[in-house]
């Protein structure tokens, strides 16, 4: 069905060899996406339009091959729940924002101080917005718009903000049954909806450990 040949990997070292470069991630998966598709072409003898076809609506084999339950999937269709779940998101969190529904919860983070604290707060927060939304995008982004101006009071970098907040709500949010990060796995791999939980180590391990880090470090610092 495929004609393999060495220059397949070309792909995989283009991504290998942009990374340590440190460009925009769009340029090493947009070129490695295009050389692909030129060896689609080469050794796989597919035409241009049927690339394209399979760049929009996912590689399917004819179903009489036996590979066809295997190798199937991608293409731009597929993101169509995770955009939109995006952009629901960000239309709720922009509407709760302009009417000033976070004012009583940021005027409450006013009070809060020190690298730990902040990150029992984003934690908390995180959970209630992932409970609430279902999702895992509504808890990092409505979590970063209550608590983005008291993470600029304390003066925190942003690459310390990106690590509270995948450390808190990227994984807060596959604890909570219910939620969409949750329940997909949960259902594929038809296991009890919250049996999962207390095996579930990196998902609570990894809030608790880092926490305790920070806590440690404030404590060394005083």
């Amino acid at each position: 069905m495929f004609n393999i040949h060495w220059t397949l990997w070309i792909p995989v070292l283009i991504i290998i060899g942009l990374l340590p470069t440190k460009l925009s991630i769009r340029w090493p998966i947009g070129i490695s996406a295009l050389s692909a598709a030129i060896l689609a072409v080469i050794h796989q003898n597919y035409t241009v339009l049927e690339i394209l076809q399979f760049s929009v609506t996912g590689f399917k084999l004819p179903d009489y091959n036996p590979l066809a339950n295997i190798i199937h999937g991608g293409g731009l269709k597929t993101m169509w729940v995770p955009t939109l779940s995006i952009f629901m998101a960000c239309s709720i969190s922009g509407m709760l924002e302009g009417v000033g529904f976070w004012n009583d919860i940021r005027s409450l983070l006013q009070h809060v101080s020190g690298r730990a604290k902040l990150f029992a707060s984003n934690v908390l927060i995180a959970f209630i917005t992932g409970a609430l939304g279902c999702s895992q995008a509504i808890a990092v982004i409505m979590t970063h718009s209550i608590m983005r101006t008291t993470y600029a009071k304390e003066r925190i970098h942003d690459e310390d903000v990106m690590l509270d907040f995948e450390n808190s709500g990227i994984l807060i949010a596959a604890l909570q049954p219910w939620n969409i990060a949750a329940l997909v796995p949960v259902i594929m791999m038809d296991v009890s909806p919250a049996g999962y939980v207390p095996f579930a180590f990196f998902l609570y391990l990894v809030p608790l450990i880092y926490w305790y880090r920070l806590r440690r470090k404030e404590q060394q610092i005083h």
